[in-house]
């Protein structure tokens, strides 16, 4: 059973004061931290008599109000703990008022992933933060993580948590990645002094990066004759992974996203949500002739501009500002990411491919009919968006189109 008191430091302070302290006692074992706040020796009683610890001060009334509830705080630390069946210790309720004032990290990158939501084009990067921070709460079950927690020692822990919880190498380095981005964000908002950033002393290296993978063209046409066994699910998922592939490797969210109106006078015209271009503009792409086919099988009788071109989305609403169509656009990549890989087993292909892959294999067979190999090892080397994407504005439409139309004859 834990008891509480507020005494005075036997310690005089260079101007005259004494620090008052909150004596933590359990099992005639006492803790004292400092709470903050000094008065003069003649302006401390014991007396309960008098309403508080502090007299004859002019903020007396504020003092007590401020030591009683620390003391309440306190109290209700003990029980939530008690609750969670945690070890509770002299020295963790001591840190507990050394830092009661101290903002969570936690708390604080939660706050800075929520901008991500509200004002980045890609919900996958709030998806990808969110996911980071979620992780290290659990790790912490649910415990505050101070600024000052925020250790080598700590990060090196964390690390072998999220390896104990089978994490591959690659995506440890990433979560690290997130919560990096979030320490740096916190020393620019001058909650941790740049000396104390603990990246600065942790060996943080990238793991080996895996070779990007492709198709080679017998494989694609194993693809392009594929009948399906099971669904009509398994044949939109190969239609928009090479459509994708046939107009120069489109984003998932593009082609989901892509409306009868996109189309104009055998052109892609897409919106520009892109990084590194300017909104409102717009990239026009010749429409290669295997991708007509495709979008053709889709064509109803009664049609409106407005409608999707593919059947992925239930809402026509904008994607660059509904919350929900990203939510549904990020859900339904990662099943047609499944569906492309029960194809590929079903055609005895020993690759792990994602929609993404169509812009690795159209990277690659392009550099076999081009000579700018400059340009195609931007697609190569980057699988970043908003890098890959800056190969698409450098570029112009009369090369862009040579190399869709000359890639798939």
């Amino acid at each position: 059973m834990y008891s509480f008191a507020i005494e005075l430091s036997s310690q005089k302070k260079n101007d005259g004061t004494y620090s008052l302290l909150l004596r933590i006692t359990r099992e005639r074992k006492h803790k004292r931290v400092i709470t903050g706040y000094c008065i003069k020796k003649e302006q401390f009683t014991h007396s309960s008599n008098l309403g508080g610890w502090v007299i004859n001060h002019p903020a007396a009334d504020e003092l007590n109000t401020q030591l009683s509830q620390l003391i309440t705080d306190i109290g209700k630390a003990v029980e939530e703990k008690r609750k969670t069946l945690k070890t509770i210790t002299l020295d963790t309720l001591a840190l507990w008022v050394k830092h009661r004032d101290e903002e969570c990290f936690i708390a604080y990158a939660e706050k800075e992933v929520l901008k991500y939501k509200e004002s980045d084009n890609s919900y996958r990067t709030y998806v990808r933060y969110a996911s980071a921070i979620h992780k290290l709460k659990e790790y912490r079950d649910s415990e505050p993580l101070f600024f000052h927690e925020l250790t080598p020692r700590l990060l090196k822990s964390y690390r072998i948590y999220l390896q104990g919880l089978g994490n591959s190498e690659t995506t440890i380095y990433a979560d690290l990645s997130c919560i990096r981005v979030m320490v740096n964000k916190a020393i620019s908002d001058k909650y941790l002094p740049i000396q104390d950033n603990p990246f600065l002393k942790l060996n943080f290296k990238a793991p080996p990066k895996s070779s990007l993978v492709y198709l080679t063209k017998d494989e694609v046409a194993l693809i392009e004759n594929y009948v399906p066994k099971a669904s009509s699910k398994e044949a939109l998922a190969v239609d928009c992974f090479l459509f994708s592939m046939y107009m120069g490797g489109l984003k998932f969210s593009e082609v989901a996203s892509l409306k009868w109106r996109t189309v104009l006078n055998g052109k892609l015209v897409l919106e520009s949500h892109r990084k590194g271009m300017p909104l409102g503009g717009l990239v026009s792409l010749k429409l290669h002739e295997k991708a007509h086919e495709i979008i053709h099988k889709y064509q109803q009788k009664t049609w409106s501009p407005e409608d999707y071109i593919f059947p992925l989305l239930s809402t026509n609403k904008d994607l660059s500002s509904d919350e929900k169509l990203k939510k549904q656009i990020s859900s339904k990549n990662s099943s047609i990411n499944k569906l492309l890989k029960t194809v590929l087993t079903q055609l005895e292909v020993d690759k792990n491919i994602t929609f993404f892959t169509a812009r690795h294999t159209f990277a690659f067979l392009a550099s076999q009919v081009t000579e700018d190999v400059g340009a195609l090892s931007v697609v190569l080397g980057h699988s970043d968006v908003g890098k890959t994407e800056l190969y698409l504005k450098q570029i112009n439409n009369t090369q862009e189109d040579d190399l869709l139309l000359n890639t798939f004859y």
